[in-house]
């Protein structure tokens, strides 16, 4: 078989193209780059917090009875809540009554972890003290037990 110039070019042609097609095949070019965004964190919601009522009268003396107290996480996202405090209040206080008439107990438990929308029951304690006075004042009244959610 005669080699000629003809098939010398074709055979150069053939090689460069497939050369330079398998190149630009794979030319990219490199590079890097950053960004930054921003993020929207929530806060703590409040609490709905109610109080139960007692199963029958406190008299002095007669010991305690239980109160539940409701808790309800109204905030957008899970809270903690590791406390629950029960009080009556001064301005609780009906006329003729006087703190020392009263031991209120608040609840004990671990804290919880309430979900959104979620609540909880807890239980205290309230009683009439025995004051060795007259607590007339305070007979048929109804004291206001306060109770703080934290």
């Amino acid at each position: 078989m005669r080699i000629t110039k003809s098939k010398v070019a074709v055979a150069v042609a053939a090689t460069a193209v497939v050369a330079l097609g398998s190149t630009a095949a794979y030319a990219y070019f490199v590079s890097t780059g950053s960004g930054t965004g921003t993020v929207s964190t929530g806060a703590a919601g409040s609490w709905g917090v109610v109080v139960g009522s007692i199963a029958g009268p406190l008299y002095p003396g007669s010991g305690s009875q239980s109160i539940s107290v409701t808790v309800t996480n109204s905030g957008s996202g899970h809270q903690q809540l590791s406390a629950v405090a029960l009080s009556i209040p001064s301005s609780g206080l009906p006329t003729g009554c006087v703190a020392a008439d009263f031991t209120v107990t608040s609840p004990t438990f671990t804290a919880i972890d309430l979900a959104a929308g979620a609540n909880t029951v807890v239980t205290g304690t309230v009683a009439m003290n025995d004051t060795n006075a007259n607590q007339n004042g305070c007979a048929t009244k109804t004291p206001t037990v306060e109770a703080d959610a934290s």
